[in-house]
Formats: C-alpha cells, sequence, structure tokens
C-alpha cells in the first residue's frame, strides 16, 4: 500500500513538452573559441619549458645557450619577458650545488677588525627578507669574473677584452654593495672588503660515516678572487697572482681565537686550531647562525 506524499507534485508525461534533442545537450563554447583558447594555452606552456630549456644549455653566466635551445626558445621570448617567465631557473635535484655568502669585514675607527656574514636567518627576519639577501649574495657571485693576470692586463685581444669588461662589471656591482654596507654600519666603503664563501652540503657518506652536520665548518670554504697557480700536485702556489686561498670558514671563534688563521697569522707562525664544530639542523638552506653585528668579536 502506497502512502500519497502531498508535496511531491507529479506531471504526466504527456503534459511536458516536446523539446528537440539539440535543445536538451549541454551548452559549449563554438569550435572556433575552443581552438584559440587551446591554442593560447599551449603558447603559454611553450613560453614556461622554452627558458629553462636555454638556461640549462648555457656554459655559463651571461653566456648564450645552444643553437638548438635559442631557436626552441627565440619565438616566446618577448612573451615571457613580458610575462616573468625568464627569471633565473636552477634545479635542485639531483645536485642542488653549493650556496653563496658574503662576508664583510672591515676596521674600526680604534683599528679594531669588524665581520659580518650574510644572509643570516637569524639577523634577516621575516623569511622573506632572508631570501632577498640570499639572492644578493647569489647573484654577486654569479657575475664573478676574476682579475686579470698581469701578463693580459694590456692586450688587446677580443676576448681579453670581454675579460675586462666582465670583471669590470663585477666591480661596480660589489662596489655598491660595498656603499651601501658603509653607509648602514658608518663606516668609510673603501676599507670594506667582501669575501665570497661556498657553502656546500654534506655528501652521503660524510653525513653518514662521520657524523658531518649542515653547519660544519668543514663545508665552508672562501672563493678566491683571482685565478690561482697551482703546482703539480694542485696545490696553490705562492705568486702575485694569489690574493686568497680557498680554506675551511670557521662558523664562529672563541674569544681570543683567531677566526680565519689561513688568512690573518704572520707568516712563520703556526696557525690556531680550528674550533670544533657545532650541531646544528640539516634542514637551513644557506646561512650559518652567526653572531650578529653587535656581537661579533673583535681583534687588535
Amino acid at each position: 500500500m502506497s502512502r500519497h506524499n502531498p508535496r511531491r507534485a507529479t506531471t504526466p508525461a504527456a503534459d511536458l513538452p516536446n523539446l528537440p534533442a539539440e535543445d536538451t545537450a549541454p551548452l559549449l563554447p563554438s569550435l572556433r573559441f575552443r581552438v584559440v583558447v587551446s591554442l593560447l594555452v599551449l603558447w603559454h606552456l611553450w613560453a614556461v619549458v622554452g627558458e629553462p630549456v636555454e638556461f640549462i644549455t648555457r656554459l655559463g653566466f651571461g653566456i648564450e645557450g645552444s643553437p638548438a635551445g635559442m631557436a626552441f626558445n627565440r619565438p616566446v621570448r618577448p612573451y615571457a619577458q613580458f610575462t616573468y617567465l625568464s627569471h633565473g631557473y636552477a634545479f635542485f635535484a639531483p645536485d642542488p650545488g653549493p650556496s653563496h655568502l658574503l662576508e664583510a669585514r672591515w676596521q674600526q675607527a680604534d683599528g679594531t677588525s669588524q665581520q659580518l656574514r650574510f644572509p643570516d636567518l637569524r639577523r634577516q627576519r621575516p623569511r622573506l627578507l632572508y631570501h632577498r639577501h640570499f639572492m644578493l649574495t647569489e647573484f654577486l657571485n654569479n657575475v664573478h669574473t676574476a682579475s686579470l693576470p698581469e701578463g693580459l692586463r694590456e692586450d688587446e685581444q677580443a676576448e681579453t677584452r670581454a675579460w675586462k669588461a666582465s670583471r669590470e662589471q663585477y666591480e661596480a656591482i660589489r662596489d655598491s654593495y660595498r656603499r651601501h654596507l658603509g653607509y648602514r654600519l658608518q663606516v668609510p666603503w673603501e676599507g670594506i672588503e667582501l669575501h665570497r664563501i661556498a657553502h656546500r652540503a654534506p655528501f652521503v657518506p660524510e653525513y653518514l660515516d662521520q657524523g658531518v652536520r649542515l653547519k660544519d665548518q668543514r663545508l665552508f670554504t672562501e672563493l678566491p678572487d683571482t685565478l690561482e697557480r697551482l703546482d703539480n700536485d694542485g696545490e696553490p702556489m705562492e705568486g702575485p697572482q694569489e690574493r686568497h686561498r680557498s680554506f675551511p670558514v670557521p662558523l664562529a671563534a672563541p674569544p681570543g681565537r683567531n677566526p680565519f688563521p689561513a688568512q690573518r697569522e704572520a707568516p712563520g707562525t703556526a696557525a690556531s686550531p680550528e674550533p670544533a664544530a657545532r650541531p646544528g639542523p640539516e634542514v637551513m638552506p644557506a646561512g650559518p647562525g652567526e653572531p650578529i653585528l653587535s656581537e661579533v668579536g673583535t681583534e687588535p
């Protein structure tokens, strides 16, 4: 026995209007509209892929990519630049490579030496500000060009002129950093030295077998500013071309300990033992937890 629901209205099938089949079909855009939208989507995807393809074939900063990569990206390059799809690309697998920091060193009016390293997670907050400093240090490292050896400074070949121009560009950018630091630190910018430091991640055997962590001092290396001459064993040779020698940079020197013994110890004196590495988390992408400017140690 069925119960009648008065709230449920029923309409006899005979009372339904007879609609044509095409009127009951879902409404879709026209074929021409769909083709145009599909082409625009493909064009945008081409621009997204084109810049990384050309970038990955470059030999170095500012060097053009392979002819095939350039030809693939050339039609969509103006669109990629207009929509800012041509920003820097770097893929983080399988090897992200080292990050790069800057360390400023200068002397105060009383003759004491000071140093400041950035980016620094403790000083640059929020995280976006730290990221901006990180991009500044990476950019300066990317445009770095070693100074010309003395034997090539008078050479006028095309390659040497390009080398000179690239070095002048780097020095102009580097000096703009120094002037800004001089303004912020209230010291003459001419006395500020900027040193590039590479910070690599530990290799798997180092991490598993030796317990090397991200902030281990052995992972920090000061990069030279000039071309170094190497002997048969691959060791740097003393000479006019060598200004900065690569060596592990301690994270923090104990009071009274020279933080950079390989560069600041007087000739003929033994370098101070390197301080033990401090444990730290491995999730920090770059920038050790350096003391802030007001806490850095001074030395006479």
